[in-house]
């Protein structure tokens, strides 16, 4: 788990750490969310705030890798909740530095009467909009990705095996997560067209890679989703599973993606400005008073929902329009009560862990979420086990100190685990149709666990 926190954080440092240095480059004449004159953009004050700019990114994010060092150190559900921590302060203070960037640099444009005429393009270029369908790639390849998201309940139909509930959860997944980038893709495909000079030719080349790398983006994204859902479902069918090979699985999805998103952004940014730097008449739009701190965009006379950001690789939605504000906002909220719920879960399993009583011929184990009865009359076997192999975790929690839920246990198969993993020994209970491990927070209380059940059996 702790070696997981680090990859992802050190991904999330670089990915900032690569958004800022792009941010601090002039990108169609805008710099730091701010748009500059051509003729200023080596001014020395628009030089001065980049480095200073970049100087600050870099302090940031050598603080960022060192304050989260000592989370190296802990194995308890305090992990969780203090990487979110770090991630929420690291965020913010990545967003406070550019806030503070951006402000200085408008303010040197306001100083310096930098202001372009343009508010808004009104002119259309009429041979773009006819090749306006061309441009993307066809949105039929979403069909790969369907395909390849439902072989888990396929090859459970075929199998006819006990993990039909992970078959549809990870086919589920794969048709959603397709799904909703479908949408995405079709936001960008039917999105305006945009004219960035009065040379057709260019302004059909500028829209053409802008929108057919991201719908490329778009259809590998939906593609490589379904195939770590489908390699998730795989691995369960293995009868032993190496655990590197498994975080090597689902990990190297996520880094391609990654790597796929940063590269596409990249392409798209130095070969629109290499046009537009060709371009004998280029149009300069300043629409600095629509955004936010060069991040969030408001702009009533703009119709469309998802526009290009200016800093950074996410799409930007215009909180000018309905369906703009319901996203970002939605988006948001889900976000925060999905952590928030996350973070409940994790305290109220750190201050109540689990335990097990006997009452009314009935034994029951107390723990959030994943509690369960066992009558004693359905007992058929009691046993203490020396060795327990996970071999994957199909619904529950697996922390480092404990696992709580459903597993699937190398010799045994689906089972109900209660136990702190470096406690030994573990207490097998076995009904017809079901197993279930547990054991105490020491090996005093594994024993007399065994002993309560043993004794009230015994009395039947």
């Amino acid at each position: 788990m702790n070696i997981v926190m680090l990859i992802t954080s050190l991904i999330i440092i670089a990915v900032c750490y690569w958004e800022a240095q792009s941010a601090a480059k002039p990108n169609k004449n805008i710099i730091l969310g701010v748009m500059i004159p051509p003729l200023e953009l080596s001014n020395m004050e628009v030089t001065k705030i980049t480095k200073e700019f970049m100087y600050s990114i870099k302090i940031l994010s050598v603080l960022a890798i060192v304050v989260h060092f000592p989370l190296m150190f802990i194995r308890t559900v305090w992990l969780l909740i203090g990487w979110f921590l770090w991630f929420a302060l690291f965020y913010y203070i990545y967003y406070k530095v550019i806030c503070k960037y951006n402000g200085k640099l408008k303010e040197v444009k306001r100083k310096n009467h930098w202001l372009l005429p343009n508010k808004h393009i009104s002119n259309m270029d009429i041979e773009l909009n006819e090749t306006k369908s061309k441009m993307p790639i066809s949105k039929w390849f979403f069909l790969l990705a369907l395909f390849i998201g439902v072989i888990p309940f396929i090859l459970n139909l075929i199998n006819k095996n006990e993990y039909f509930s992970i078959a549809a959860i990870c086919t589920g997944s794969s048709i959603a997560g397709t799904i909703i980038l479908f949408i995405i893709y079709m936001t960008y495909v039917k999105g305006r067209t945009i004219v960035y000079c009065d040379e057709s030719e260019i302004n059909i080349a500028c829209n053409k890679i802008y929108k057919r790398t991201w719908s490329i983006v778009y259809i590998l994204l939906a593609i490589l989703q379904s195939i770590t859902n489908t390699i998730i479902y795989v691995f369960m069918l293995l009868p032993r599973i190496n655990k590197n090979a498994f975080l090597f699985a689902i990990t190297l999805p996520v880094v391609v993606i990654v790597l796929g998103i940063v590269y596409g952004h990249r392409r798209i940014i130095n070969i629109q400005n290499k046009l537009i730097s060709s371009a004998k008449n280029p149009i300069y739009v300043d629409s600095d008073d629509y955004w936010i701190n060069g991040i969030f965009y408001k702009n009533p006379y703009d119709s469309r929902v998802v526009v290009e950001g200016r800093i950074g690789i996410k799409p930007v939605y215009n909180l000018a329009t309905k369906k703009g504000r319901l996203i970002t906002y939605g988006g948001n909220i889900l976000a925060a009560v999905s952590v928030l719920a996350i973070i409940l879960m994790m305290i109220s399993f750190e201050f109540y862990g689990f335990n097990m009583k006997i009452n009314d011929d009935v034994v029951k184990i107390n723990a959030p979420l994943y509690g369960t009865e066992l009558k004693i009359k359905d007992i058929e076997k009691v046993e203490i086990i020396d060795k327990l192999k996970v071999k994957l975790r199909t619904n529950g929690i697996g922390m480092d100190e404990y696992s709580v839920g459903n597993f699937n246990v190398e010799g045994y198969g689906k089972c109900k685990l209660y136990i702190y993993n470096d406690v030994k020994p573990y207490i097998l209970i076995e009904s017809d149709n079901e197993q279930i491990f547990i054991n105490g927070e020491d090996k005093e209380d594994t024993l007399r666990y065994y002993d309560e059940i043993i004794a009230v059996i015994n009395k039947k």
